[in-house]
């Protein structure tokens, strides 16, 4: 059995989806098991009964103790030399992007500020950089322009100084479960699997699973986000 938790709109008959259905994503999930990674319930399969489990730009939405217990209980179900995979927007490459202050690498993001009524020329690169690590604290969804305050923390503090300031307090909202909430790096992400019980933990890139039956299965955002895999060993 495979796995693909937050599956989204995500179909193969190899893999079995589990997702959380919810009025924020209507019909838009594809079939699939019902859970809820925010439950605190164990996943409904048995020890050991899974080849593999793969998320894809989950954790970002979840609190660190929600992605805690996901991990916990991918390596419960995992059988031996099983694999977990993981891929998440990465806030350091992204922290790093926006020192260049180059609005045109940000291009990807035009649809969602056009959807939020937003022109995408009137979004900075700190704009950007905020939406995508802390949707909550950006401008637009929290009816406050924090920009002053948050442009001085960007300038005066370390990385994940300023990383922590951002996400700090924010907590899952099940009325927007699309809202980034905290941020991940492969350090912070390899540390959490290593806590949940993972022996063989290492850096990835898109579409070169360890598997060959998940090197097809990385589809979003490339260019801006982490892979980090497990081995339950």
């Amino acid at each position: 059995m495979k796995l693909n938790i937050g599956a989204g709109q995500f179909q193969h008959d190899d893999w079995t989806n589990v997702d959380h259905a919810s009025a924020w994503y209507g019909d838009r999930l594809a079939p699939h098991v019902e859970w809820d990674a925010t439950s605190g319930e164990p996943l409904p399969f048995a020890d050991g009964s899974a080849e593999c489990v793969y998320t894809s730009h989950l954790i970002e939405h979840l609190e660190r103790r929600h992605v805690a217990a996901m991990f916990s209980e991918a390596y419960r179900v995992l059988a031996p030399d099983g694999v977990l995979r993981v891929t998440a927007p990465d806030a350091e490459l992204l922290h790093h992007a926006a020192t260049f202050a180059d609005p045109k690498w940000w291009a990807w993001q035009d649809a969602w500020f056009q959807h939020a009524g937003v022109r995408p020329e009137d979004a900075t690169v700190l704009d950007r950089l905020v939406r995508e690590i802390a949707t909550p604290r950006c401008r637009w969804v929290a009816k406050t322009d924090w920009s002053e305050p948050i442009a001085r923390l960007f300038h005066e503090l370390e990385r994940d100084t300023f990383l922590d300031a951002l996400c700090g307090g924010l907590v899952y909202d099940p009325g927007h479960p699309g809202d980034h909430i905290t941020w991940w790096g492969e350090r912070r992400v390899a540390e959490a699997m290593v806590e949940a019980g993972f022996g063989c933990v290492y850096s990835s890139r898109r579409g070169q699973s360890m598997r060959i039956d998940m090197r097809t299965v990385d589809m979003t955002l490339g260019w801006a986000s982490l892979y980090v895999e497990a081995i339950n060993v």
